[in-house]
């Protein structure tokens, strides 16, 4: 009996070794698709890269969850299922895929190439002069880049980003990178700040 469930494991296993190996055999090649996205803002939270397969007839298949996802340097950027987050505030990363067994040489367009664009400086819609009364207020940070495009920081964007407080004002909360503030009478400093201080904004307020 034991010898009989043997044999029977070995051709299930054996089965599905040939199975994936015919799989392979199937694939004419699979590419990183150029569609995808080349670059990305320090302080976006993520972008999507896409691959897909192409098979020997002629067909094709998106296999974006399929394949294996490298980053070149995970310290800077992350990759999960095509998914990229930016980790550092500037530099460029190579992001590779690969199948199983499947030859190097049947894998195109990567790797690929993704520059992370720096924060180069902040600031607030509010300062010092636009708020003259004790209350809460919405403060929302614009960054600028290196590539000198402006970005508002929010929903989509607002990684990597942080709010800070003193004096006679209170950080409520801060939602998407948007900080709630709620200000009392005296000097109050705000300051907006991405990568840890890296590149920093601090305005001051005198409330009557």
């Amino acid at each position: 009996m034991r010898k009989i469930l043997y044999i029977l494991a070995v051709l299930f296993f054996t089965g599905c070794g040939n199975s994936t190996d015919s799989t392979i055999k199937d694939i004419d090649y699979i590419t990183i698709d150029t569609t995808s996205p080349t670059s990305i803002y320090a302080t976006e939270n993520k972008k999507q890269l896409t691959s897909t397969t192409v098979y020997t007839d002629g067909t094709s298949s998106d296999s974006t969850q399929n394949v294996k996802w490298t980053s070149s340097d995970y310290s800077k950027m992350a990759v999960y299922q095509g998914e990229i987050n930016p980790k550092v505030n500037g530099g460029s990363v190579d992001i590779s895929i690969s199948y199983g067994k499947l030859p190097s040489s049947k894998i195109k367009n990567s790797p690929v190439t993704l520059t992370i664009h720096a924060v180069t400086s902040l600031s607030m819609d509010k300062n010092g002069s636009n708020v003259t009364t004790t209350g809460t207020q919405t403060i929302i940070a614009t960054a600028t880049y290196d590539d000198s495009s402006v970005k508002t920081i929010g929903a989509g964007n607002s990684l990597n980003i942080s709010w800070s407080v003193s004096g006679n004002a209170t950080l409520d909360s801060v939602t998407d990178g948007v900080a709630t503030v709620t200000f009392n009478s005296g000097q109050s400093t705000v300051t907006v700040s991405a990568f840890d201080g890296n590149v920093t904004k601090t305005e001051t307020f005198n409330i009557p």
